[in-house]
């Protein structure tokens, strides 16, 4: 399948919730209550070019690449499945942070 990532959308594969710490399990409201304080992140899968301007430039995407760890806002954003890999839509500016030194 072949698709192309549009305007200023970024493509995020989430990490998995915390199940457990340690050999305890993690019950579900603390996964969400970890989650929130943490912080969501996950790994760049794709990049859109860029929304398109007025005058008919591009603005510029983050300094962000595929491949990359980012934190993003905790929201209810949209999901989709692409190749068996569950995918979280992203706008720009929902990204925070690039955790570096991760690669």
């Amino acid at each position: 399948m072949s698709f192309k990532v549009l305007a200023n959308r970024v493509l995020v594969k989430p990490d998995p919730p915390q199940e457990k710490i340690g050999s305890l399990y993690v019950p579900q409201t603390a996964r969400d209550r970890l989650r929130r304080e943490s912080g969501c992140t996950g790994i760049v899968r794709h990049i859109g070019p860029g929304m398109l301007m007025s005058n008919g430039d591009r603005w510029p995407m983050p300094d962000i690449q595929v491949g990359d760890r980012v934190i993003y806002i905790d929201q209810p954003w949209p999901e989709t499945s692409i190749a068996d890999e569950k995918l979280v839509v992203l706008r720009d500016d929902a990204l925070l942070a690039v955790v570096e030194n991760d690669r």
